[in-house]
């Protein structure tokens, strides 16, 4: 870690301090994280991750380059809508990082989390956040081979919601 060992010694029990918590069992050339310490790993690895993210979203931003941004949406919406745009080339917009692949109701809570940057849902969008409409997506139903739909090329949206 290029870090002297009394030097992180301190660094760690300076940050046990502020947690007000032992994150870490203490034997003679040994140091081991206890349960506190487990739980909290994947909080500190989330942290690094994130500040990484900002320092990467900063530095493309003092150069004039757009942000990169990662997207949470269904499945469908990546296959049907974010691939194509990626494989095109996008528009001269922002590039994109990742997508999530969520249900549709987890897309806001992956959101909330801030482990994604932008999500693309077809759920209500909950308060605080804001939202706007990007446009219309095609209904697909899909019936069995043997079902009177199945020689069909269109179904009315009445039909799919009552279907007598």
């Amino acid at each position: 870690m290029h870090i002297a060992q009394l030097s992180l010694s301190r660094r760690l029990s300076a940050l046990e301090k502020d947690l007000r918590v032992s994150l870490f069992t203490r034997r003679p050339g040994s140091l081991t994280l206890n349960a506190a310490g487990r739980r909290f790993r994947p909080i500190a690895q989330d942290l690094v991750r994130r500040a990484e993210q900002a320092a990467e979203t900063m530095s493309a931003m003092g150069q004039g380059e757009q942000a990169a941004l990662t997207v949470v949406t269904a499945p469908s919406t990546v296959a049907y809508l974010l691939a194509p745009f990626m494989a095109g080339g996008g528009s001269a917009g922002p590039t994109l990082r990742d997508a999530i692949q969520e249900d549709p109701s987890k897309v806001f809570d992956t959101l909330s989390r801030s482990d994604a940057d932008l999500g693309v849902s077809t759920t209500p969008t909950p308060a605080p956040l804001e939202s706007a409409f990007l446009g219309r997506t095609p209904v697909i139903a899909q019936v069995p081979a043997d079902h009177p739909w199945s020689r069909r090329s269109t179904i009315t949206l009445a039909e799919l919601v009552c279907p007598n």
